[in-house]
């Protein structure tokens, strides 16, 4: 019996292409994939392909994004207002609104 292409396609994926510019891993089984990501030798914009030669970002699939920890820029700090120029631009906003009636 040989597999037809719909029955090709319900079966799980087995082994893909990675790459990262222009290198390339070839036959990488699909397993190995999470485990790279979590050790940090895969990055969230390497990419990956069934056939070579349609590609997908690895965080453009939900199930590998989520191993992606939190970019840098999530963990900034943005302080609060300063009181003090809080009520400076209390002020001003008050100002404006006179000016403008």
């Amino acid at each position: 019996m040989t597999d037809t292409p719909s029955s090709a396609s319900n079966s799980p994926v087995q082994r893909v292409t990675v790459r990262r510019g222009r290198r390339q891993w070839r036959n990488v089984p699909t397993r190995m994939l999470a485990v790279a990501i979590r050790k940090g030798k895969l990055r969230r914009d390497d990419e990956f392909s069934l056939d070579g030669t349609r590609w997908s970002r690895l965080d453009a699939n939900p199930q590998l994004a989520r191993l992606f920890p939190e970019p840098a820029a999530a963990h900034v700090f943005h302080p609060a207002t300063p009181p003090k120029v809080e009520a400076q631009l209390g002020e001003l906003a008050r100002l404006m609104r006179d000016i403008n009636q």
